[in-house]
């Protein structure tokens, strides 16, 4: 049985199945967004209509709109610093791979269902990797800073013990979470006079709060 986080990343699939903008919605789950992602589809469904071309003249439009997407695929990129443009592409790349995963996993038959639960499995693997890009990428195009991924070799503990890593990793976001929340509420109540020193602060716990999320990410892979 699917959660609600894969439905909604098949969601997100079935909307650039049909043309829709993907661009502003999140990959990750929020009921917010799953009701935006839900209103296009129904939107696209009910207007979509399947052109007959009269004649094969469409060659300059058609070329316009390739050159289109490549302008704003080129504003996107560059709208990131060089050391981000991996990040980029490996969403970009994850994408597409769910795309056509998706498409593969349509054409399954009702009686390959193992064949369709390896296929969801990819699906939902390369969702969690746009999860962790999308904090990387949005974290630069809220603060301007880079969000480096904190490598932590996991491989020497056992079961039990990635347990309780994860646990304490746990722990540490609510206590993170708690503090951000009382020294935001402090900046908020007086913005002009909020010291510069306050700002920082928060920037940098908030980095050290999304790092520890995606340690927590990875953990959850390897006790899975």
């Amino acid at each position: 049985m699917q959660n609600y986080k894969e439905k909604y990343q098949l969601l997100l699939i079935e909307l650039e199945r049909l043309g829709g903008k993907i661009q502003g919605v999140y990959s990750f789950y929020s009921l917010e967004n799953e009701a935006k992602v839900r209103q296009e589809i129904k939107r696209l469904q009910s207007t979509r209509v399947i052109p007959i071309p009269e004649k094969p003249l469409q060659n300059t439009t058609s070329n316009n709109e390739k050159q289109q997407e490549k302008s704003s695929f080129s504003e996107l990129i560059a709208s990131y610093p060089p050391a981000l443009h991996s990040v980029f592409f490996r969403k970009k790349d994850a994408w597409l791979k769910a795309c056509s995963l998706k498409i593969q996993l349509n054409q399954l038959q009702p009686t390959q269902e193992e064949k369709a639960r390896v296929l969801q499995f990819k699906i939902w693997k390369l969702f969690e990797q746009m999860d962790t890009d999308d904090i990387i990428l949005e974290h630069w195009k809220k603060h301007k800073r880079i969000l480096t991924e904190e490598e932590e070799d996991f491989s020497n503990l056992s079961p039990v013990e990635l347990v309780q890593k994860r646990n304490t990793l746990r722990s540490n976001i609510v206590s993170r979470e708690k503090s951000l929340l009382k020294w935001t509420a402090i900046m908020e109540t007086n913005k002009e006079k909020a010291s510069f020193t306050l700002k920082e602060k928060i920037i940098r716990k908030t980095e050290e709060l999304k790092q520890l999320k995606m340690k927590v990410k990875k953990l959850d892979e390897l006790i899975k």
